[in-house]
């Protein structure tokens, strides 16, 4: 009788899904990007002849109830919201273990606003505030319906290319005009109800609040304090607080004191810095205390300094590649639709046509008056250092 003990073989894995592979009617056409616990298919509905996004959980997380049941946490917390800045899910098909498990997704294209950023490395306050402003509409709609985000950053924030969409369908007789619909929030991989937490942190370091960084009960006054860093980044070309590890992130949002905008942005106007500083207050109870009232002071801002009109950009590539994981930066060049020119005080600014729509981005080069959210002075180079990188495996 042998001595030698018998070994049982490893289960082979299956494959993982392919370029040409079929999953039901859809046929999966191209990689559009990768992470950690999925990837994310340019697809087709072989039978409407659509274009959507598949995202596909990877088949060793499909064997684990808690991977699965987290990958599509995410579906549903969309569909429960449904809301124009958010990215729309329509589908989601949950396999039995160890198969494949995926959810479909509308496609947009367009670039990441963190794609922007690392090619411009600060935006005009102008351009700031829509976006922030429709960021902000889109919580408001997660906070009302019981969310936090908890992830709010420019890798989430996508904005679409409404070239490539055509343009938004009619406002029906006697409706209110649409809210500008150029922007997209995604990713809520991490959404969970407010209230307390098991204590573990989730996101990304730079755009931890206090009360995330130190594990506190949450509510929508925490993306109010993350929603402040990435407009402090937005228009001063760094976030407010930079660490070389985690603990280092978490001691500086809880404890250093913030660096006025005056000082590290001075072309931007009291008014609007006043109102990301109060976003960036170290106790919930000094912010805004709902993200309606951010979304109307923004909303104010955004009138006066007279972005009214989508924000058009260029071809870019699929938004779905960030949700995978893994948001490429782009290569391009992108022409602000409106350049803000500060004209000399103190004459009365007389009031003027209205702009024709241009018909490009490039050539809308003509200078709108001064806004008055603006002081005057020369135009300012872009000031500070890109976004400091995340530690690794910070955000999950």
């Amino acid at each position: 009788m042998s001595s030698q003990t018998d070994r049982v073989s490893p289960v082979e894995e299956p494959p993982e899904p392919r370029v040409g592979d079929m999953l039901g009617a859809y046929r999966l056409d191209a990689v559009a990007g990768e992470g950690g616990m999925g990837r994310v298919f340019c697809a087709t509905h072989t039978r409407l002849d659509k274009r959507v996004a598949v995202k596909i959980l990877r088949r060793r997380y499909a064997r684990r109830e808690e991977s699965i049941a987290r990958f599509f946490q995410e579906a549903r917390a969309v569909n429960l919201i449904r809301h124009p800045n958010i990215v729309e899910i329509t589908d989601f098909v949950e396999g039995a273990p160890g198969a494949d498990s995926y959810y479909i997704m509308e496609w947009l294209d367009g670039e990441t606003l963190a794609a922007r950023l690392a090619r411009l490395r600060v935006l005009p306050v102008s351009q700031a505030i829509h976006i922030g402003r429709q960021v902000a509409s889109a919580l408001a709609a997660v906070h009302r319906s019981g969310l936090v985000h908890r992830d709010l950053k420019p890798d989430n924030v996508f904005l679409v290319d409404r070239a490539a969409a055509g343009p938004p369908p009619p406002t029906p007789p006697g409706a209110p005009p649409a809210a500008p619909n150029d922007v997209k929030l995604l990713d809520f991989g991490v959404a969970r109800i407010q209230g307390p937490t098991d204590g573990t942190m989730a996101g990304t370091p730079a755009y931890f609040s206090p009360e995330g960084a130190a594990g506190r009960a949450l509510d929508g006054r925490s993306d109010i304090y993350s929603l402040g860093v990435m407009l402090y980044e937005l228009v001063s070309g760094q976030t407010p607080f930079q660490g070389a590890s985690m603990s280092e992130y978490v001691m500086k949002h809880m404890t250093a004191p913030l660096r006025p905008l005056v000082e590290v942005a001075p072309r931007v106007a009291p008014r609007v810095a006043t109102l990301i500083e109060r976003c960036l207050a170290k106790s919930p109870d000094d912010r805004f205390q709902s993200m309606d009232e951010v979304e109307a002071a923004l909303a104010v801002a955004d009138d006066e300094l007279g972005l009214t009109r989508p924000v058009v950009l260029p071809r870019r590539m699929p938004w779905s590649a960030i949700l995978a994981g893994g948001a490429a930066v782009l290569v391009g060049s992108f022409a602000a639709t409106r350049v803000l020119r500060p004209t000399p005080a103190p004459p009365q600014v007389a009031p003027r046509e209205p702009d024709p729509a241009p018909a490009s981005p490039v050539a809308a080069s003509a200078a709108p008056p001064a806004p008055r959210l603006l002081q005057p002075g020369p135009a300012p180079e872009a000031i500070g250092s890109p976004r400091a990188p995340s530690p690794a495996g910070a955000t999950p």
